[in-house]
Parts: C-alpha cells; sequence; structure tokens
C-alpha cells in the first residue's frame, strides 16, 4: 500500500506528523505533494487536517503551496530541514499569514534547488512563533 492510499484510510484525520528518511525524501515525498493524479487518487485527508508536521521533504515551491492551501481547517504547521526544488523561503514566509495559522514552525537546514541545479542552502533557526489574527 502507497503512502498516498495509506493517508486516505482515516475518516477524520486531525493530526499528522511525517518524517522521511534521509536519502529517500523524493520517493515519499512525491506521495504527498504530486498533483498530477488528483483526480485517481484524491487527498482526502488534507481537507479535515488540523495540525502538519513535516520534516526531511523535498518539493516544488507551487506544490507546497497548494498542500497548504488546501489544507482548509489547518490551524498549526510545522516544517523542518527540507529542500525546495524551486521557490525560496520568501514565498514560503509570505504565504503563511494568508493561511490564518495559529501557530507556525519553521526550523532545520532548507535547500533550495533553483539555482541550475548547484544547491544553495539556509539554515533556519528563525520562526518559532505564533501568529495571531491582527485588530
Amino acid at each position: 500500500m502507497t503512502l498516498r492510499k495509506l493517508l486516505n484510510e482515516p475518516k477524520d484525520l486531525q493530526r499528522l506528523s511525517l518524517s522521511f528518511p534521509i536519502d529517500r525524501e523524493a520517493e515519499f515525498s512525491f506521495d504527498i505533494f504530486d498533483r498530477t493524479n488528483l483526480d485517481r487518487f484524491p487527498r482526502k485527508w488534507l481537507p479535515g487536517l488540523k495540525q502538519l508536521r513535516l520534516s526531511n521533504f523535498l518539493a516544488a515551491w507551487s506544490d507546497l503551496r497548494d498542500l497548504l492551501q488546501n489544507a482548509s481547517s489547518m490551524k498549526s504547521l510545522t516544517l523542518c530541514e527540507a529542500t525546495m526544488v524551486t521557490g525560496s523561503m520568501i514565498s514560503l514566509l509570505r504565504i503563511l499569514h494568508d493561511l490564518k495559522l495559529t501557530d507556525v514552525c519553521i526550523d532545520g537546514r532548507w535547500k533550495v534547488q533553483e539555482d541550475g541545479g548547484n544547491g544553495t542552502s539556509t539554515t533556519v533557526n528563525i520562526m518559532k512563533a505564533v501568529m495571531l489574527p491582527t485588530a
């Protein structure tokens, strides 16, 4: 059974924490972020999710953004140790406010491969933040 099918098994999944094995991030991340077969393999688990923690994952910015935007009930997000194939940390930080999350933690070492495959990295020890609505 694939990870994608396994995630769709519970009827009311509210909390999810996934840490993928180092050197196999791409393989497991594909099941989470791939949007090419959503009609055939919908992410039924995503809309009811309230808490998400992902670490050691790999994603294109558009796939990560889509996943976050479709988690319509999510209130708490933790992202650690990731490789973004495209995009930037700035893109990620910009979308967080729009998501109306109450708790956000971005931590660890992040790599961005958009620079032609050379790979740049940033160690992020910043974002242990609570985002509160502003009046």
